[in-house]
């Protein structure tokens, strides 16, 4: 008489454990390059909409009035066209051109 075999073998258990904690790490590896992707996405549009706010503001004041010990340099190109410098120190953060 023959027995039957019913179930998995331990070999069997142990090999299908192995190939789903290859298979779940991978997607460990993939989310955590997605999730650095999204800080840095992030902290860029952060940096962006900052920059953008702080030219918004400064759009709004007159030329004659920028001019101060923050950092904000304006020279005359010619009559009609001036620049506007926004320096940090010795680094230029910003340099706009206006014919205002």
């Amino acid at each position: 008489m023959k027995k039957e075999s019913r179930g998995f073998t331990l070999i069997e258990i142990v090999v299908a454990c192995a190939v789903s904690v290859l298979f779940l790490s991978s997607f460990l590896v993939l989310f955590r390059a997605m999730a650095k992707a999204h800080n840095n996405i992030l902290a860029k549009d952060i940096g962006v909409l900052s920059a953008q706010n702080t030219m918004e503001s400064l759009k709004s004041i007159p030329f004659a009035s920028l001019e101060s010990s923050s950092g904000i340099v304006v020279s005359d190109l010619s009559p009609d066209l001036k620049t506007i410098k926004i320096t940090s120190g010795k680094i230029e953060l910003y340099s706009i051109r206006s014919k205002y």
